[in-house]
């Protein structure tokens, strides 16, 4: 999850240069990097968590994601007949937010109402703000049936699914 700033295309993954791979060799030669471990862990460790709750407080039925024990990211899959591809359009356009469509990382071609959330990147407002954005723009292109809050329905005893 990304707030507008960090939708730029320059974004992408490139090779690192042998200066910072110098700096890096020299962090891991003195320790320094282990040291700084644990208070790196813990700093992603709450963000998690901050996205967590909110996902739990912002997100409309029929939404549900992983609770990661560990990296950088959480899955999010949405209701059968919404599209994380199709929705990236207008997630960055209409509510300057952007994530990673999660079809891309199903080789069956599945996935399509699936999305990968970063929480490592944006400080804390800026999870909060964007996963409320994320359910608005989710709460506007539902279809009907998953816009409204599904009730199981109870007959003589027996419960039915709406």
């Amino acid at each position: 999850m990304a707030l507008k700033r960090g939708v730029r295309s320059d974004r992408a993954p490139k090779p690192i240069g042998p200066y910072t791979q110098a700096i890096v060799a020299g962090l891991l030669r003195r320790g320094d990097l282990l040291r700084r471990l644990p208070g790196v862990v813990a700093i992603y460790r709450r963000k998690c968590e901050v996205m967590l709750e909110a996902l739990a407080r912002e997100m409309p039925e029929g939404v549900r994601w992983t609770h990661p024990e560990g990296g950088l990211f959480l899955w999010v899959t949405l209701p059968e007949g919404l599209d994380a591809g199709a929705l990236l359009r207008p997630a960055v356009e209409e509510e300057g937010i952007a994530y990673v469509p999660g079809a891309a990382f199903h080789a069956d071609g599945g996935g399509r109402n699936t999305m990968r959330l970063n929480f490592s990147y944006p400080s804390e407002r800026e999870i909060r703000e964007g996963i409320a954005r994320l359910a608005r723009l989710i709460r506007r292109r539902a279809p009907e049936r998953t816009a409204q809050h599904v009730h199981t329905i109870h007959r003589r005893g027996t419960s039915v699914s709406d």
